[in-house]
C-alpha cells in the first residue's frame, strides 16, 4: 500500500503494511522510467522509419541490398539517438565510459535477433490460427515481436546497461 501523505493513524498502518517503506518510491521510479523508455523508444522508432522512408522517396528504385543497407543505417543512427536519450533522460545514468556503450550495443543487437526470431515464429504459426492478409499478418507479427523485444530491451537497459540504482534502493 503506497500512502503519499501520512497522518499519524495512516503512518501506523503504513508501518504494518506489506510493502516496505522504500518500495513505493521504487515502483514510482520504475513507472517513470518505463514511461520515458516508451517515449524515447517510440520517438526513435518513428525517426528510424521516417529516415528510411525519406531515403526510399529520394531513391525509389533502389535494389534490395541498398534498401537493407539504408534500413541498417537508419537503425544505427536511431540507436545512437536512443543511447543518448536513455543515458541522459530515461535512466539518468552518469557517463561511465565505453563499457556502457558496449553493453548498449550488445543488448540492442541481441534484441534485434530476438525480434527477428519472434517475427519469424509468429509469421509461420499465426496463419494456422488467424486467417489474416499477408500485410496484416506481417504487422501483427512485427507488433508482437516489438513487444517482446521491447520488454527485454527495457529490462536489459535498466538492469545491465545503465545499472539503475533504483532496483537496489
Amino acid at each position: 500500500m503506497c500512502v503519499h501523505r501520512k497522518p499519524a493513524r495512516l503512518a501506523q498502518q503504513a508501518a504494518t503494511a506489506a510493502m516496505p517503506a522504500g518500495a513505493c518510491v521504487r515502483w514510482r521510479l520504475l513507472g517513470k522510467e518505463l514511461l520515458r523508455y516508451i517515449l524515447v523508444g517510440g520517438a526513435t522508432t518513428l525517426f528510424d522509419f521516417g529516415l528510411l522512408n525519406l531515403v526510399l522517396l529520394l531513391f525509389p528504385s533502389m535494389p534490395p541490398v541498398a534498401v537493407a543497407f539504408a534500413s541498417g543505417s537508419s537503425y544505427g543512427i536511431s540507436l545512437v539517438i536512443a543511447y543518448l536519450w536513455h543515458r541522459s533522460w530515461t535512466f539518468r545514468a552518469p557517463i561511465r565510459g565505453y563499457a556502457v556503450v558496449r553493453r548498449f550495443v550488445v543488448l540492442n543487437l541481441s534484441t534485434v535477433v530476438v525480434n527477428a526470431l519472434v517475427t519469424l515464429l509468429l509469421t509461420t504459426t499465426l496463419p494456422a490460427i488467424l486467417p489474416l492478409s499477408y500485410i496484416l499478418l506481417s504487422n501483427v507479427s512485427k507488433a508482437g515481436a516489438t513487444l517482446v523485444s521491447g520488454i527485454l530491451n527495457f529490462t536489459g537497459n535498466r538492469v545491465w546497461v545503465f545499472q539503475s540504482t533504483a532496483i537496489n534502493a
